[in-house]
């Protein structure tokens, strides 16, 4: 029914705006509240000028409400070029539209306008839930397409019909949307819009200052999943997952970038292209233990991957945009912005044992100073420095010093999470001498400080530590809350190895992982944290992951490469004849029930018995030049019948009890089970029949 110039029904309405509704809703968390509001006042808006309680507002009118909301929009998000704002004038437009709801055209753009709002929940989260309540919403726009085509008695109520109809309609699509999604080539993203800076605010940031990994150890979302070859499984002690190296320090953060320097610094330039570099070029050991593994990385705004220690990109990876620094550490040209998978062989006993040079050495004892009041420069961190210094003097040895302050963490200090706030002139002292309380950050920046004090290089390493195994231990799920931070430092002979100090201090870190720490120290967490370390919550956790997972890795990640694979191993090749073959076969299963359903011939349904007998009467009648008048009752035609030939008056009178008791005298609700009598009053009638005489 073409209607599209026809005035709409409130109840129209009232459909369209709730299926907005449900498409706004997931979009609060990026866009602001009032968007929401603003969609509610425009249908209540809209409903009163329907019911003749105000007037269409004026064009003056509109074109103000547009202007305050698009004013709105810009101080509502900070930066104009990115996802959001876009995402943001699209629910606007869709919003101000209702105002315009007078006809069915401005219905069905309204409905096209919800589908792509809808659509871009995905943009911000991808997970298998959204992507389910994205088809819910599509489910309900399609719902008021079919009511806008519909008469009003027919869309007056919703009848099961319609669901089934729109049911009918996905399933249909079904197979040729998964045709199609496993044939037709991924392009990837037309265009890359950034996210506000707000929104790739997780993971390890460029920086450590004490206490910022703390907040992250009470977030449970994932950082990123691990997915071992077969047969591997390393102990939790061995899983350093290091992101960054930090060798500079200001008395209180540790950066990558010397404070008033942006060049790059010496010890952490960058190498070739991992899929150039040679591991037999850094004297690799013949005992290295090889893991092989690939990674899901969740967004994190930053560049740099995450990988166990001495990582090379695996030879089948694709990826050239790609770079390795001379400390091992792994980065891309540009943030990661989406959902990323990389490949990766890490040996974890290889040590490089290159000297340092004079400006690297300088680098990694470097120690900050400060100015006085006078204007002079001073040292920080007296204490601490001193505690370097003597534990040279009386540990000559590189080894032993390192044991001697392991073992003064060991004996002296407490791992928490509420540390208290630390003095920010002279934190490490302050921590070392005072509170001697903290968590990996502080006893790693105490750690690191103190042996450069002693002449001995050092920096910090920032990353994860450990993860959690799913069920069936398929994968690794490492969250934020393994977010950890240890000491490298450099020893003659061995190069740079990994120092732990958190080990000395909390052990079941490292051996059983954050999850098992925290809940030690739950007492002290709130409702939340608490909850989170129910077994069933985590084992429900772990489960739901595992789903995503799995949907991420062959739904979100199925790119070219594994498209080609599966394409290929599916129709043994991936000729275009093949795929179009494919696709032709899909499509023609689709439609050739539908076809078959409209065009096949259907079988005419037998007449009634006595509907047959009244035709043979009628035919009989027609004999005696008596013909059936429009609209007469049959006994009407019977009385003039029987006025032409009296000879069979008494047949006409006798056929006219005769079909009035089998037409008339059975109840509806009892003709399914008057067939059979039915039958043999129609043949008692056809032998009355054939007793009329004709002339």
């Amino acid at each position: 029914m073409n209607n599209r110039g026809a005035k709409l029904r409130p109840a129209d309405i009232n459909w369209l705006a709730t299926a907005l509704l449900l498409a706004m809703l997931p979009l609060l968390n990026e866009l602001p509240w009032w968007m929401l509001t603003l969609t509610v006042v425009m249908y209540g808006w809209r409903v009163q000028i329907n019911r003749k309680k105000l007037l269409n507002p004026h064009k003056l009118l509109k074109f103000a409400v547009l202007i305050i909301s698009m004013g709105l929009l810009a101080v509502s998000i900070q930066n104009i070029f990115s996802l959001q704002s876009f995402v943001g004038l699209l629910t606007l437009t869709a919003s101000l539209k209702i105002i315009e709801l007078e006809q069915r055209r401005d219905y069905l753009l309204l409905v096209f306008l919800g589908c792509f709002v809808s659509a871009s929940q995905l943009l911000f989260d991808n997970s298998v839930l959204v992507f389910g309540y994205t088809l819910g919403c599509f489910f309900v726009l399609h719902l008021c397409l079919l009511r806008a085509n519909f008469s009003p008695l027919v869309s007056a109520l919703l009848p099961a019909r319609e669901l089934r109809k729109v049911m009918v309609i996905f399933l249909q699509a079904l197979p040729i949307a998964m045709v199609l999604f496993l044939v037709v080539p991924r392009i990837g993203g037309l265009w890359q819009v950034p996210l506000n800076t707000d929104v790739a605010k997780t993971g390890v940031s460029d920086s450590l200052t004490m206490g910022s990994i703390g907040l992250l150890s009470q977030d449970y979302s994932p950082a990123m999943r691990v997915t071992f070859a077969a047969q591997q499984k390393p102990s939790n002690a061995e899983l350093y997952w290091r992101g960054v190296v930090l060798p500079y320090f200001d008395g209180r953060t540790w950066s990558r970038q010397a404070p008033q320097d942006s060049a790059q610094p010496a010890g952490i330039k960058l190498l070739a292209k991992p899929q150039q570099l040679q591991l037999n070029s850094f004297a690799k050991q013949a005992t290295s233990t090889k893991y092989s593994y690939q990674v899901m990385l969740e967004v994190t705004g930053r560049r740099w991957l995450y990988v166990l220690n001495t990582a090379v990109i695996a030879p089948q990876s694709s990826d050239w945009s790609l770079t390795q620094a001379a400390n091992y550490s792994i980065a891309r040209s540009t943030p990661i912005v989406e959902r990323y998978q990389y490949q990766v062989d890490s040996y974890l006993d290889y040590t490089d044992t290159r000297e340092l040079s004079a400006a690297q050495y300088q680098i990694y004892t470097q120690l900050p100073d400060s100015l006085d009041a006078s204007g002079n420069t001073a040292a920080t961190n007296i204490k601490s420095r001193a505690l370097g210094r003597q534990l040279r003097a009386k540990y000559p040895e590189s080894q032993a010093l390192i044991a001697a302050l392991m073992a003064r963490f060991n004996q002296d200090f407490s791992y928490t999470l509420n540390p208290g706030k630390l003095e920010s002139k002279n934190a490490i002292d302050d921590f070392l001498f005072t509170t001697k309380q903290g968590y990996c950050e502080h006893f790693a920046s105490s750690s690191a400080f103190v042996l450069r004090a002693a002449g001995i290089p050092a920096r910090i390493a920032a990353g994860y530590q450990g993860g959690q195994w799913s069920s069936d231990s398929s994968y690794l799920l490492v969250t934020q809350a393994d977010a950890h931070a240890w000491v490298e430092v450099w020893l003659a002979g061995k190069g740079w190895v990994r120092l732990d100090p958190t080990t000395a201090v909390a052990p079941e870190r490292i051996e059983l992982g954050s999850t098992s720490l925290i809940a030690a120290l739950n007492t002290n967490m709130g409702f939340v944290v608490q909850l989170n370390q129910l077994s069933l919550v985590r084992e429900f956790r772990l489960s739901w992951d595992k789903v995503n997972y799995q949907w991420h890795r062959w739904v979100i990640g199925y790119d070219n490469q594994l498209q080609f694979s599966l394409v290929k191993k599916l129709l043994g090749g991936v000729d275009a004849w093949r795929i179009g073959l494919l696709i032709l076969l899909v499509v023609s299963a689709v439609l050739l029930p539908i076809l078959l359903m409209v065009y096949w011939p259907r079988r005419k349904a037998r007449p009634a018995p006595l509907l047959i007998s009244l035709q043979k009467l009628d035919k009989k009648i027609a004999g005696l030049k008596v013909y059936r008048r429009k609209g007469e009752t049959l006994a009407a035609l019977l009385d003039r019948a029987s006025l032409v030939s009296q000879v069979n008056k008494g047949i006409f009178s006798m056929l006219g009890d005769k079909l009035n008791s089998a037409l008339y005298g059975v109840a509806a609700s009892q003709l399914t089970d008057e067939v059979s009598r039915t039958r043999k009053v129609s043949l008692e009638i056809d032998a009355l029949i054939k007793k009329i005489k004709v002339n």
